[in-house]
């Protein structure tokens, strides 16, 4: 039902792709191979990073579905808080390498946990979209038609593209080191818990205690023991976020 970066399979797909590629992977690699003092790969590797999720998952979205979201009014403005606190952490390991007064060397293990964190926050986000199928939107928008979703990573947790989010805003920070890391992930966190609870809000809503008996038996954020549906019913596939 919901995602960060909304560009799609369908017609104009391509377009879409090349539009965001540009307003904003484009900029941020610019100012990062144009500032000697930001041209390290603990800076253009997470975002390069960014950049092919960013084009794996419009390739996996669903580009119609995502169009007729757009008038929903269902979202309470949450579309653009997420999307807010992505776009800032695309620039945070630049602002945070040019306030320092020293440059400080690369470290080859905070680089290679952050591209960790980059690839499972990818992997899981791709596997939300495709669970979802055309139910992924960049809008929160519960339909007369829409069921719950089990399947794949929904059957772990609950909100498996905002965990996938929170990893893929916190790894380019996790680079460069220092605090720009638990402000990548305290922007994430507010804005991602917003989003969750308008989404929740509708899913309880529409689907009722269909619902209700899934968010008891699957945990939010976190992948846990998931206890088997009550009287051993499986709710139908489609869901959320």
């Amino acid at each position: 039902m919901s995602g960060s970066s909304a560009f799609a399979r369908g017609s104009g797909g391509g377009s879409r792709i090349a539009r965001l590629l540009a307003t904003r992977a484009a900029p941020a690699l610019a100012l990062s191979l144009g500032v000697r003092r930001l041209r390290r790969p603990d800076v253009v590797l997470p975002l390069l990073g960014l950049a092919a999720w960013t084009v794996a998952e419009a390739l996996s979205e669903d580009q119609p579905a995502n169009h007729q979201a757009r008038s929903s009014t269902q979202d309470r403005g949450t579309r653009q808080l997420v999307l807010g606190a992505h776009l800032a952490c695309w620039w945070l390991p630049s602002a945070a390498l040019l306030v320092r007064r020293s440059q400080q060397p690369v470290s080859a293990k905070r680089l290679g946990v952050s591209l960790g964190l980059l690839s499972a926050g990818a992997a899981l986000r791709v596997a939300a979209v495709r669970a979802l199928g055309d139910s992924f939107t960049a809008h929160v928008q519960v339909g007369a038609d829409h069921a719950l979703c089990r399947s794949g990573p929904y059957g772990a947790v609950r909100h498996p593209s905002y965990s996938g989010l929170m990893l893929l805003n916190t790894a380019p920070a996790v680079a460069v080191g220092g605090p720009a890391a638990l402000l990548a992930a305290a922007l994430t966190a507010v804005a991602n818990s917003r989003r969750v609870a308008v989404e929740e809000r509708a899913l309880t809503e529409r689907l009722g205690q269909v619902y209700t008996d899934y968010a008891d038996e699957v945990p939010r954020w976190i992948p846990a023991a998931v206890r088997p549906a009550p009287s051993g019913r499986r709710p139908p596939r489609r869901g959320e976020g």
